[in-house]
């Protein structure tokens, strides 16, 4: 059920780096964002897939983790992503390209949850460094990343506390624990 899947479609951060990823999952992710609804179905965006040791330690030093959490440096390295996929556009192509990510990137995600993995996006890091490192094209830059792989951690959902505040955290045990806000206090009407 689509509810099931978004609740267990969570940031996950920790991967079970022994699990490999190809491309052809890879591939098989992208064509969920393909079948994608598109601002005025331009489809103006594209996507580079990386699962190959190489290309992985090319792209995860520019990635910035879990900004909650700055004590943390990020995954070690038996717990870092086994493929990531890089959504990119050409300057100028749409003005709706935003809407267009976010909603290719839920899919991918989705998509990524029914076959038992995980996954985090990230808005975060250094473009010019990747643009460089993968020699991608100058026609296209980079919006968004999406780290995969096998969850090696648990995410726990829970109400947000008296405090109010959405910060999530990790526990003495390693749990992750993400606070949401309730659906009342979501609701205008």
């Amino acid at each position: 059920m689509l509810m099931d899947l978004i609740r267990r479609n969570r940031s996950y951060r920790r991967f079970d780096h022994s699990h490999k990823l190809t491309r052809d999952c890879l591939e098989s992710l992208v064509e969920a964002a393909r079948l994608s609804s598109s601002a005025a179905n331009l489809q103006v965006l594209r996507f580079y897939l990386a699962h190959e040791e190489a290309e992985l330690q090319r792209i995860f030093p520019h990635l910035k983790w879990a900004g909650y959490m700055p004590e943390w440096d990020g995954p070690v390295e038996s717990e870092q992503p086994t493929g990531y996929i890089l959504i990119l556009c050409p300057p100028g192509a749409s003005n709706y390209y935003l809407l267009d990510t976010g909603i290719v990137s839920q899919s991918i995600l989705l998509a990524a949850t029914e076959q038992g993995l995980g996954g985090c996006m990230f808005a975060s890091f250094q473009p010019e460094a990747l643009h460089r490192d993968l020699m991608l094209p100058d026609s296209c830059g980079v919006v968004l990343v999406i780290a995969l792989g096998k969850p090696a951690e648990t995410v726990q959902i829970e109400e947000i506390d008296s405090s109010g505040s959405v910060k999530y955290y990790r526990d003495a045990k390693g749990i992750h624990h993400v606070p949401k806000r309730a659906l009342k206090d979501l609701l205008l009407n």
